[in-house]
C-alpha cells in the first residue's frame, strides 16, 4: 500500500488512534489526552497491520484498506476495538519536539477529520496536556514561549529510537 493515514477512536471513546502506513511500514500513536499515550512501529503485510511500542506493552493489530483501519488497540493491561477512517491533511498524526529549560518535550497530536484533536506533551517523564495545534500553521505552537518543531508523521517515519 502506498502512503496512507488513518485516525479514529476506540469503540467506547477510551482512546484516540492514529496510524500511518507507507510501503509495508507502519507507525501509530495511541492517546487519551489525559494519562495514556504510546508511540508504535511495525508493518503491514497485505492488509494485516501489526504495531508495537518499544517496550511491547502497547500494540495495534488489525487490517487496513484505502478507506479504513479496523482492529484492536492494547495499552498495558487494557484493550479496546477501534475503527479509524482514512484521512487527508489536516487530519492525521503530528509530533512536536522542543527543549525548554533543559527538559525535552515530545508532543503527540491526533487530528480527526472534524478538527478535534487529542494529544499529550511528555515533559521529561511527566505527561501534561498538549498545547493546541493549528495544523495549517504548525509553527505557531509554543511551550512556555519556546517554538516547537512540529512535523506530520508518515508511515515511513521512525517514531521509536533504535
Amino acid at each position: 500500500m502506498a502512503q496512507k493515514a488513518y485516525a479514529g477512536r476506540s469503540s467506547g471513546n477510551e482512546v484516540t488512534v492514529a496510524i500511518a502506513v507507507k510501503d509495508g511500514r507502519a507507525v501509530g500513536y495511541i492517546c487519551d489526552g489525559k494519562h495514556i499515550e504510546a508511540w508504535l512501529q511495525g508493518k503491514v503485510t497485505g492488509s494485516t497491520l501489526s504495531l508495537k511500542s518499544s517496550d511491547g506493552a502497547s500494540t495495534i493489530v488489525g487490517t487496513v484498506d484505502e478507506a479504513k483501519s479496523l482492529g484492536t488497540v492494547a495499552v498495558r493491561d487494557k484493550q479496546w476495538p477501534f475503527a479509524a477512517k482514512g484521512v487527508t491533511a489536516p487530519a492525521g498524526l503530528y509530533e512536536g519536539r522542543v527543549s525548554v529549560k533543559g527538559v525535552l518535550n515530545r508532543i503527540g497530536w491526533i487530528v480527526l477529520p472534524d478538527g478535534t484533536q487529542t494529544g499529550l506533551d511528555q515533559q521529561g517523564g511527566t505527561l501534561v496536556a498538549a498545547p493546541v495545534l493549528d495544523p495549517t500553521h504548525p509553527e505557531s505552537v509554543t511551550v512556555d514561549g519556546t517554538p516547537v518543531a512540529v512535523r506530520t508523521i508518515g508511515g515511513g517515519d521512525a517514531v521509536i529510537a533504535p
